[in-house]
């Protein structure tokens, strides 16, 4: 090989471009690249940590004594599965078995020490704020990193969620859901059969935490129609065979849920004997979602979370979100 040759080699090497001792199909990632990466992701689950790290000192509230205290130690396999076969209380006649599942695990193994079962909830929260980072890092939302990392952040920081972080059970059950219909979500945004099998499994985990998992194929069928999701449906036929799966799920739930707690005569129909609740749900919602109070209540009454100045707010921030919401379609 000539002199020339070789310091032409070094010279393409030097600069960064393509070295002719480069192995074929060399990525033009890096370890550093990918490392850099992780950073911010590291820094807010650190931050979330440390924020609800404190939380641990606390002691069993609530339903915690219904459902971690006074419940027995489980030692068979069939202690467990009786979770998917019962409420969770004959006081509390609830159907969510895999949240239940997560309170005899550490049933069995920490027994009535709280601490352990505090530490489920923290790190919980740290890795739902890591998926709400991700969902806005999605091709379709288009967030940068450094927003969505503050958005997370932000999220995390909401005195609904530390509602949830606080109570063992009450806030698991949701945690839990919150972060099955975020996967849910996100694995219909990504493209691919797996993705789309990922989110059904995703589906009977979410409505297995808490009821609120329902509202994740509404979510999808949103989704689809803004085009933010990755295989968005053309024709009727599409429509049907993406949704099909998602309705057998759904009223596989509802038929198992209905049959486990038929004797628990849990369904009512309020709505015509108290005709403002519905309202004054809808206002708590509002009111709570945009202009929080930072003190800490354990069901409110309506005096002491109603306040009028509050509900003023919520429809600038609804505007606000329509209106980025339309932008995005526009996108699309």
């Amino acid at each position: 090989m000539s002199i020339r040759v070789m310091i032409s080699q070094s010279v393409i090497h030097f600069h960064g471009t393509i070295s002719l001792q480069d192995p074929p199909g060399t990525s033009e990632f890096t370890k550093p690249t990918v490392l850099r990466g992780l950073i911010g992701p590291c820094l807010l689950f650190v931050f979330v940590i440390t924020l609800y790290a404190p939380s641990t000192r606390n002691d069993f509230v609530f339903d915690d004594h219904i459902l971690i205290v006074t419940q027995p130690k489980p030692y068979s396999a069939m202690d467990f599965l009786d979770s998917f076969s019962e409420p969770m209380d004959d006081t509390l006649p609830y159907y969510r078995p895999i949240a239940k599942l997560t309170m005899l695990v550490q049933k069995r193994l920490h027994d009535n020490n709280p601490q352990p079962y505090h530490w489920f909830n923290v790190i919980l929260i740290g890795i739902i704020s890591l998926q709400v980072s991700a969902f806005l890092r999605l091709p379709a939302i288009g967030v940068h990193e450094g927003p969505a990392l503050l958005a997370a952040a932000l999220f995390a920081t909401h005195p609904t969620v530390s509602s949830c972080v606080y109570p063992i059970c009450s806030g698991r059950e949701t945690m839990l859901g919150a972060g099955a219909i975020l996967a849910g979500i996100y694995a219909f945004g990504r493209s691919g059969p797996g993705w789309y099998l990922l989110g059904l499994v995703w589906l009977i985990v979410a409505l297995g935490c808490k009821e609120l998992g329902i509202i994740l194929p509404f979510l999808w069928i949103f989704s689809d129609v803004l085009g933010l999701s990755a295989n968005r449906p053309s024709r009727p036929s599409q429509w049907v065979y993406r949704y099909t799966p998602v309705v057998i799920i759904t009223t596989g739930y509802l038929v198992i849920r209905s049959e486990v707690l038929s004797s628990a005569d849990t369904t009512q129909l309020v709505l015509f004997e108290r005709p403002m609740g519905l309202l004054i749900s809808w206002m708590y919602l509002a009111q709570t979602l945009f202009a929080p109070f930072l003190e800490l209540h354990y069901e409110p009454r309506f005096a002491i979370w109603f306040s009028p100045w509050r509900l003023m707010v919520w429809p600038l921030c609804i505007i606000a979100l329509v209106i980025g919401t339309f932008r995005i379609w526009l996108r699309t």
